[in-house]
């Protein structure tokens, strides 16, 4: 899993609203942060890249082979709430990043709504919000996989 690019301590580092792309030399997949969450590294691409140059090397950089991922922490990783490293943990930490667990049950209860009431103005709506909701939901048991090599 590589070094962590950071120090971690109990609280949560600050997410920023904009995503951030980080290049890596090695492949990563996720770290632990704390008792609380996890680290994960989502939409990995195969990159070349110039390597920042520090206080020590001299001269020219050539660029290297390696990895970037895309989060919205300034390490390119995407914080999660997740006690353990497993699929079923990262699936819901996943998930949370996007729908609450009030949100999750706002839309399971207009699903059954629109399934009770199909002809109902709301119906339509309510079962387009599901759709998004399940391709999310989907989007993160593939990252999950990934992750974990499953």
């Amino acid at each position: 899993m590589g070094e962590n690019a950071f120090t971690s301590s109990s609280t949560p580092i600050k997410k920023n609203s904009i995503m951030k792309t980080v290049n890596y030399p090695e492949k990563k997949t996720y770290e632990k942060y704390d008792n609380e969450h996890f680290l994960l590294y989502l939409g990995e691409q195969q990159v070349t890249y110039l390597p920042q140059a520090d206080a020590m090397s001299a001269g020219e950089v050539a660029e290297i082979e390696g990895y970037s991922y895309t989060g919205d922490i300034e390490n390119g990783g995407t914080l999660i709430k997740a006690s353990q490293a497993d699929y079923g943990s990262f699936v819901s930490g996943l998930i949370r990043t996007k729908y609450s667990s009030n949100d999750v049950e706002a839309l399971q209860g207009n699903m059954l709504l629109a399934v009770a009431n199909p002809d109902s103005e709301k119906s339509k709506g309510y079962k387009q919000d599901w759709e998004e909701f399940q391709s999310f939901r989907n989007e993160c048991k593939k990252n999950a996989k990934k992750i974990l090599n499953l």
